[in-house]
């Protein structure tokens, strides 16, 4: 394994890619928009404002072959986004995303990742699954007006979800042969991969204890793809074993001055051991994390770094649009927060706080995006801001006042 990554490495070539910075986005297919006047709907959206919207998510079984997440999908949502495509006179790209996070749990709350968490691991090993899984998203792709593919493996090698060691190169081959199977039928389809903030837990022990290897393989993993998503959000939530409370997105630096957790740590991980900036699209979340029973809260001290006892609910991810309506509520306040360059919310008679970012955050992410050469942003989710999407205006604005 680590003989066949450094002779891969050999093999990459070095390119840039030059022009406007992209501003894209994803869209949950199985997202319903509430009866608020001020909610997110595909009709309402701008067309100029994205660059590229990708579709979460595709999914495929054990004949590997791609189908819709809602078989109604098809005649219900595509031909919304075809609509939008058309409105934008065709600027606007459309990708297909396929997998994602619920499709690689087999703890998924909703049920699907039991039967499909180990798809991934056992297509990407298998010569004959491969070439079916390729040419059945080639031509799903291409049958409903796609411009691109992005695999969303989360992740290769974690035993728990469903990986094993071979998944690197296995996912190697399949990227190459991915990109020669393009190439041989002259398709302008492009390829996109999504790929962590840090190395996941439970991968190969060899990449925990020599990090480097790990974006260096991630790096060779690029190569075959025009871009890829750096999913650069979700370094501290109220789940697992956290016990204080954390930035979602924190941009420079991490509350603690030894954590390694914030995103321009992760960027330079990903430069440094080779992978191109002119492919990188910078995650950037429109949603917080609230956690319950934060003690220490005052109006003076309430940024993160508080130790709590809980989470709010089974799901305490919370939509900026949500957030938004929760602010107006009189006992809630929010601030900004200089060392990591986030927003917060808190609630000192629930002792409930919220991380989260806001237009102003979303610049500074932004303009370190411009700063660092990259291909631009990727917001996780469009459908997740209120109608205004004052969010993505913001990283838009910063990169139409560069040019």
């Amino acid at each position: 394994m680590k003989n066949f990554i450094f002779t891969a490495l050999t093999c990459l070539t070095v390119c840039s890619a030059f022009g406007a910075p992209t501003v894209a986005a994803y869209y949950e297919s199985w997202w319903k928009p509430d009866a608020n006047e001020n909610a997110f709907t595909l009709k309402k959206l701008d067309p100029h404002l994205l660059s590229d919207l990708y579709l979460a998510f595709a999914a495929f079984d054990s004949d590997y072959n791609i189908h819709p997440i809602d078989f109604k999908d098809p005649e219900k949502l595509y031909p919304d986004l075809q609509a939008l495509k058309a409105r934008s006179d065709g600027s606007l790209k459309l990708f297909l995303s396929i997998g994602g996070a619920h499709f690689n749990d087999p703890q998924d709350p909703y049920g699907m990742g039991a039967k499909t968490y180990r798809l991934f691991s056992k297509m990407a090993a298998d010569p004959i699954a491969r070439k079916v899984f390729i040419d059945s998203a080639i031509s799903y792709a291409e049958k409903y007006g796609f411009d691109g593919i992005d695999i969303d493996w989360e992740f290769p090698g974690v035993a728990n979800l469903g990986g094993a060691d071979v998944d690197f190169e296995n996912l190697i081959s399949l990227l190459q042969e991915f990109r020669n199977t393009l190439f041989n039928k002259s398709s302008s389809l492009l390829l996109s991969i999504c790929l962590p903030a840090t190395v996941p837990e439970g991968v190969w022990p060899l990449f925990r204890t020599h990090p480097q290897l790990f974006y260096r393989w991630a790096a060779v993993c690029a190569h075959f793809c025009d871009r890829i998503t750096l999913m650069s959000y979700n370094y501290h939530t109220p789940l697992g074993s956290s016990i204080v409370t954390g930035a979602n997105a924190p941009l420079h630096r991490d509350t603690l001055p030894t954590s390694t957790l914030f995103v321009a740590e992760s960027v330079e991980n990903y430069l440094k051991n080779g992978l191109e900036a002119a492919k990188i699209l910078l995650g950037i979340p429109l949603y917080g994390w609230k956690y319950a029973n934060v003690s220490s809260l005052s109006s003076n001290s309430a940024g993160p770094g508080k130790p709590f006892r809980g989470k709010v609910s089974t799901n305490p991810l919370i939509s900026n649009a949500q957030i938004e309506n929760v602010l107006q509520d009189p006992r809630w306040n929010s601030g900004f927060d200089p060392l990591t360059s986030t927003a917060y919310g808190f609630n000192l008679k629930e002792s409930e706080w919220i991380s989260f970012d806001t237009p102003e955050t979303i610049s500074l992410k932004a303009q370190y995006a411009l700063k660092k050469g990259l291909k631009g942003v990727i917001f996780w989710a469009v459908n997740l801001e209120s109608n205004a999407l004052e969010g993505v205006q913001a990283a838009k604005g910063e990169f139409d006042g560069n040019n």
